[in-house]
């Protein structure tokens, strides 16, 4: 786009973190992060007529972080890491999803999709038709290294499988975190395709 034909809509001020969006069709969908006097929050706003006006915010859930989003049809997937403790005490972080069915309008209740007490981080996640695909970052046992770990969904998000480790070695597996603009999953059709680094 010529500069003279964009334009610039302000979506919100303040000390804003992690902004990501993504459009498909008509539809744009942008999420961020923001600071405020009452704590840490995720919002998102939505156009329907390809970005020349949104919508208000809806206040997603306290701080979602590095989030990742996709959407298929009117199905938006958001994904994230949050901080959690297991019953020792002990900190670390969970690959949580939610799921809207109405375009973003609602959202339901969050599924956490990592499956043991130990880091995960650095999720994304794509979609197509009825499949949902989830990557993150997890470590096979505490203070190891990181190794890739898939999930996926056939039905619309409503359930997944148990967690597949996809790089399984010695080394330490990288998605390079969304923070830096990478994108780790795409899905065409009935395939899905995920790409990492390996410091083998």
């Amino acid at each position: 786009t010529s500069e003279d034909a964009s334009t610039k809509i302000l979506l919100s001020f303040g000390d804003i973190k992690q902004p990501t969006l993504l459009s498909q069709n008509d539809s744009v969908y942008a999420i961020w992060n923001k600071d405020t006097e009452e704590g840490k929050y995720s919002f998102l706003r939505r156009s329907t007529d390809g970005g020349d006006s949104f919508g208000k915010n809806t206040n997603l859930v306290s701080s979602l972080d590095l989030p990742g989003i996709s959407v298929s049809n009117k199905n938006v997937y958001i994904t994230w890491e949050d901080y959690l403790k297991n019953t020792m005490g002990q900190s670390y972080n969970g690959i949580f999803l939610m799921r809207s069915i109405d375009g973003g309008a609602s959202f339901e209740k969050k599924i956490m999709l990592s499956k043991n007490d130990i880091h995960s981080v650095n999720p994304d996640v794509a979609s197509t038709a009825k499949n949902v695909y989830v990557v993150w970052q997890g470590m096979p046992k505490r203070d190891s290294n990181f190794d890739i770990y898939f999930t996926s969904s056939g039905d619309d998000g409503i359930t997944f499988g148990e967690p597949i480790n996809l790089s399984n070695n010695i080394g330490n597996s990288d998605l390079d975190t969304i923070e830096k603009g990478s994108i780790n999953v795409i899905a065409r059709d009935d395939n899905v395709y995920v790409i990492w680094k390996d410091d083998n």
